[in-house]
C-alpha cells in the first residue's frame, strides 16, 4: 500500500513533464505459479482444502494465457528508488489483517 500511494504521489508531481508509461508492480522474491501463490495461502490462512496444478491449456479462459505471467517490477522501483518487499512478507500482512476482520 504504501509503495503505491509513494507511487501515485510521484506520478502526480511528475505529470506535466513525464511521458506515458505502463509500469508493473508485484512483490519481490523468487517468482512463482499461481499454483505455488494458492498452495501458500492455503497454508497461511490453514484453510481446509486441497487444490491441484493445471495447465493454461487445461483452464478454460475466454483469452490466451502467457507461459509466464511473471510481472517485472524493475521499472517501478527503479523510478521510486524503492526495492519490492517479498511476496511471502506482503501475503502474510494481508492474511493476518483478514483474519483480524
Amino acid at each position: 500500500t504504501e509503495a503505491l500511494l509513494a507511487a501515485a504521489r510521484f506520478l502526480l508531481d511528475t505529470l506535466p513533464t513525464r511521458q506515458t508509461q505502463i509500469l508493473h508492480f508485484a512483490g519481490g522474491g523468487t517468482p512463482v505459479s499461481r499454483y505455488e501463490y494458492a498452495r501458500e495461502i492455503i497454508k497461511l490462512g490453514k484453510l481446509k482444502c486441497s487444490i491441484q496444478p493445471i495447465s493454461s491449456q487445461q483452464f478454460a479462459a475466454p483469452a490466451p494465457r502467457p507461459a509466464n505471467a511473471v510481472l517485472d517490477s524493475a521499472a517501478f522501483h527503479a523510478m521510486l528508488g524503492t526495492r519490492p518487499k517479498d511476496w511471502r512478507d506482503g501475503l502474510v500482512q494481508v492474511i493476518g489483517d483478514l483474519k483480524d476482520e
